[in-house]
């Protein structure tokens, strides 16, 4: 019976764990797209921050908006792409996950991709929803256990 209430005891921290509020960076050009996953985060309980390109995207990071995960789309205009966020964010010594997405997969340069080692995940953008949800409750978890919130509960 022990391990019958253990059991029921950490179910209910994982629960409780996936309704934690994550703040959220999703940056993609096409306002359609960016208002479709918006949409599905937010009806998961999430705050989502939008922003329109790679520029857009930096300046909210640096008015010391704080962010639990970012999404960003791979191609973007005018120039820059999505893993220049995620290189300013590693040469800034920022550590937040984050998820590239992409409706041209073998559009990235391979030595480019190879140089995101900390990447949280890459998605295929057409098919990739599911995944997002998936990976975005991942994080919920793991800043979840960071916090302590599991820790210490025998």
């Amino acid at each position: 019976m022990a391990d019958y209430e253990k059991q029921k005891k950490s179910n209910l921290k994982y629960d409780e764990a996936l309704e934690a509020t994550l703040r959220i960076l999703l940056v993609d050009d096409y306002p359609q797209i960016r208002e479709s996953i918006s949409n599905v985060l937010v009806a998961e309980g999430h705050e989502v921050i939008e922003a329109v390109n790679t520029e857009d995207a930096l300046e909210k990071i640096s008015n010391a908006h704080t962010f639990d995960v970012i999404i960003s789309d791979y191609n973007m205009p005018p120039g820059k792409n999505g893993s220049e966020i995620y290189f300013q964010l590693k040469k800034r010594g920022l550590r937040i996950p984050f998820i590239l997405f992409s409706g041209n997969i073998l559009g990235i340069p391979k030595e480019e991709f190879n140089k995101m080692d900390e990447l949280y995940a890459f998605l295929d953008k057409p098919n990739g929803i599911a995944a997002l949800v998936s990976y975005i409750q991942d994080i919920q978890i793991e800043k979840t256990e960071k916090s302590g919130f599991f820790h210490g509960d025998k």
